[in-house]
């Protein structure tokens, strides 16, 4: 990544209506400093270095391809300092904390408009390579839905490196080796080929829905519980096969992320009770505890482990909602009603996942005691 001196960066970062820092704009903004090598930089502090970078680069002419479909970016760290590697590691100080802008624009010379913007912490992990330099894993740094313009920008300002507002030696670019961005997107003939054949799938997997759901609904007797599980699979196949995906090519759509986790949810989620179903329904051995105990210990784990995710993001999110000071009247209220609404869509998610591990856990217990004939108990008494 490249650099640029600024009077505040951080300032034009949180701002959201100030132009974002490339190339060509530096020496109006800045001090003309422009630099890909740390040398140049040493006298300024940290909070006045504006690391920058384009995507695709400016040299190759090249642009981004709706046809990629998402973009996904990786942020590396490298220092040179064995003694601030060292020294990270012995404070536990390994938390780095930056504020990031993202820009777009549909030319190859016109202003960049804000995309998104945040302040973002990860935790570093670093080990020295072949050449002394301390590597550090490269953590995810953002995730678009949809590539529907043709460059973007990337601006990152680093307030202070870790351990550099305590050690007078760390302060600055001098423990710092490198920055790396890493960029993937999806190469344009596998998106025509998934394309094409979610194409000629979803009408295919439609018909055979339509057919099974007319013969079910000719049977003058009700439908049997594996029956329903097999429409509602059905169903969900059809749902995850709908190629919404044709929608980037025409409009921005950086919801397609949620939509395709969801989709994919409900697919599994049929599978799965279909599965649990069918087996209950034709599994009628004195073994048939075994299978019981395995649903249940799954269950518990399931709930166990999202759980644990839920708290995760729940102090995520209070970690980001002390940035909301930083920010203005407007924009502060919007994020606060935003983070009211995903505390009680993860508190919600907590009493879901509970009462359905609970719906689950009565009904076979009751079941498994009622097979054992004089060992009858219910918890339903």
């Amino acid at each position: 990544m490249a650099m640029c001196v600024l009077p505040d960066p951080l300032d034009r970062l949180r701002e959201g209506s100030l132009d974002l820092i490339d190339e060509d704009n530096c020496n109006v903004f800045g001090s003309g400093e422009v630099s890909r090598s740390k040398q140049h930089l040493q006298a300024y502090p940290m909070k006045n270095i504006m690391f920058y970078t384009q995507i695709p680069s400016k040299l190759s002419r090249h642009v981004m391809s709706r046809w990629f479909q998402f973009l996904i970016t990786d942020l590396g760290m490298q220092f040179s300092s064995g003694e601030y590697a060292e020294k990270v590691t012995k404070f536990n100080a390994n938390k780095l904390r930056f504020e990031i802008a993202l820009g777009y624009r549909d030319d190859h010379s016109g202003s960049w408009h804000h995309l998104t913007r945040g302040n973002v912490s990860r935790t570093l992990s670093c080990r020295p390579n072949a050449w002394g330099i301390y590597s550090c894993d490269h953590f995810p740094l953002f995730e678009l839905g949809s590539c529907h313009h043709q460059h973007y920008l990337i601006n990152i300002v680093f307030p202070s490196l870790p351990l550099g507002d305590i050690i007078d030696d760390f302060r600055g670019l001098a423990p710092l080796s490198g920055v790396i961005i890493y960029e993937v997107h999806q190469t344009v003939g596998f998106t025509r080929l998934w394309f094409t054949i979610k194409a000629v799938l979803f009408p295919v997997v439609l018909v055979m829905l339509c057919w099974l759901m007319n013969r079910m609904s000719s049977q003058t007797r009700s439908l049997a519980l594996t029956e329903k599980s097999l429409v509602f699979m059905g169903i969900s196949l059809t749902v995850y096969n709908a190629p919404v995906e044709l929608l980037s090519l025409y409009i921005d759509a950086p919801w397609l992320l949620v939509l395709n986790d969801f989709r994919q949810g409900v697919l599994i989620a049929s599978l799965f009770s279909f599965w649990i179903i069918l087996v209950g329904e034709h599994k009628r051995t004195p073994q048939e505890w075994l299978f019981i105990g395995i649903a249940l210990l799954s269950s518990l784990l399931y709930a166990f482990i999202l759980v644990i995710m839920v708290i995760g993001a729940y102090n995520s999110l209070l970690q980001k909602h002390k940035s909301l000071v930083h920010m203005s009247l407007p924009a502060k209220l919007k994020f606060e009603s935003l983070f009211i609404r995903w505390k009680f869509f993860l508190c919600l998610t907590i009493f879901v996942a509970v009462m359905s591990v609970g719906s689950l856990f009565l009904p076979a217990t009751t079941l498994l005691y009622w097979q054992q004939g004089k060992s009858y108990f219910s918890y339903y008494s």
